[in-house]
């Protein structure tokens, strides 16, 4: 899960949104692994 709000995170469709920490480095690193995996295209992309 954290995979995809990192993807779609990263483009841009969630800018204004905070977070608060619930994973460790480790969890954090193994989901961007993961998030390059996901197929996201923002809307109107």
């Amino acid at each position: 899960m954290a995979a995809v709000v990192l993807a779609i995170g990263a483009g841009g469709a969630l800018n204004p949104l905070e977070t608060t920490v619930l994973l460790t480095v480790e969890e954090t690193m193994e989901a961007m692994d993961r998030a390059q995996q996901v197929r996201y295209r923002p809307p109107g992309a």
